[in-house]
């Protein structure tokens, strides 16, 4: 820890409580020198496993002037918050595993909002990490121990791999996740194919009632599935589609409507990114010979490749958490995706949380690994749209 406090102040904490001194005259090779660092921490433990608490440092600096006449030396405190949960307990070793941001003591307004909002999103993270962490804990947990002692870690006698057994066993997990990554992979390639086309065409060409589709696309947006669920179930069933026990067919009822449901969102995002792309580059490509579709493929995907697969990885997340729209189209338990399946063990499970809690781990591990690995795709397409457009 004195090693990443005292990086962050040489780094960062130039203008802290030290009179300008380090600003206001040149210091030579512009490096600033740590000669003491100090910490101390109180904390309030709230449960055997959890303690809140607060570091405070302080930290001696010196650095050479420029004509090396003069040595500047300054004080800056530091503050810590942390909360801490303790993993591995005896009575010879503890370990621990600190949850926390630094606030600096600084000049100026901005470091003190900045510091609140590290504030705000860690204990938003908090929150939002918390239940997932124990989910995970009681599908590790014997059974008949979860509702007397929940919050700790399974160790020793309590430990056990059976809820994950148990669950495999007793569901159609293989069937299920198959059913589902049809559904939500033909959903996603056929989402990005209709609402990319749209996006470009709405942005780029002129033509009567651009404006009037444009206004019924965001319109789109204010009608949820709940609202259009009979009028489009009764229109399949009329087509033949939902409802005749052909396991195909059923979960093609499922794709038609989840695709429909998605392409408002995405032909908006894509909109907003491709509005961003240079039209120079499609003019140059014109009087290249290129046509449209070698300037659709060549330029315009590439060249928005993070809002496309912004509007994939939500659409492939959206229609995986369907359940809303499955429960209506599959009926038969060969037709089942995972979230009804994950509804039926809920149902049958009754106080089986061992069970229960296992099965929500292996229905969310696919969705928790695509977000991990492409969490980044999906800030930066949401974002770069907004700014350039």
């Amino acid at each position: 820890y004195p090693r990443v406090a005292a990086g962050e102040f040489l780094d960062g904490h130039r203008e802290a409580i030290t009179g300008g001194r380090f600003t206001e005259k040149a210091v030579q090779g512009n490096q600033i020198h740590c000669s003491g660092l100090y910490t101390a921490e109180v904390g309030f433990k709230l449960k055997s496993w959890f303690t809140l608490g607060i570091q405070v440092s302080g930290a001696s600096f010196w650095a050479d002037s420029m004509n090396s006449q003069e040595r500047i030396k300054g004080t800056a405190l530091y503050l810590l918050p942390t909360a801490r949960f303790t993993y591995v307990r005896s009575d010879l070793i503890k370990m621990y595993c600190g949850v926390g941001f630094g606030l600096g003591m600084q000049n100026g307004k901005n470091r003190a909002v900045r510091g609140f909002t590290y504030l705000v999103l860690s204990l938003w993270a908090l929150t939002t990490i918390y239940p997932f962490i124990w989910v995970i804990l009681n599908s590790f947990r014997k059974k008949g121990l979860i509702l007397s002692d929940s919050f700790s870690i399974p160790l020793g006698e309590a430990f056990t791999f059976d809820n994950y057994l148990v669950a495999w066993q007793r569901a159609d997990f293989k069937n299920a996740y198959l059913n589902s990554f049809l559904i939500s992979g033909t959903v996603t390639v056929f989402v990005v194919i209709i609402a990319g086309l749209a996006a470009y065409g709405l942005v780029r060409y002129r033509f009567p009632g651009r404006n009037l589709l444009y206004s019924l696309i965001m319109a789109g947006m204010m009608f949820p599935v709940f609202s259009t669920i009979i009028p489009v179930f009764r229109l399949e069933v009329m087509m033949h589609i939902a409802g005749t026990g052909n396991r195909w067919l059923s979960l093609l009822a499922v794709i038609l409507p989840q695709i429909a449901g998605n392409l408002c969102f995405a032909i908006i995002i894509l909109m907003g990114f491709i509005q961003s792309v240079p039209i120079d580059l499609e003019e140059s490509a014109y009087l290249d010979g290129c046509n449209v579709f070698q300037i659709y493929f060549h330029i315009i995907i590439p060249a928005a490749k993070s809002s496309f697969a912004t509007v994939a990885i939500f659409a492939f997340l959206w229609s995986y958490n369907d359940l809303f729209t499955q429960s209506f189209f599959l009926r038969y338990p060969q037709e089942r995706a995972i979230t009804g399946l994950l509804n039926e063990i809920s149902s049958q499970a009754g106080v089986n949380y061992g069970l229960m809690a296992s099965s929500v781990v292996l229905v969310v591990i696919p969705v928790l690994v695509v977000y991990i690995c492409l969490q980044k795709h999906i800030i930066k397409g949401l974002t770069a749209g907004a700014i350039k457009g």
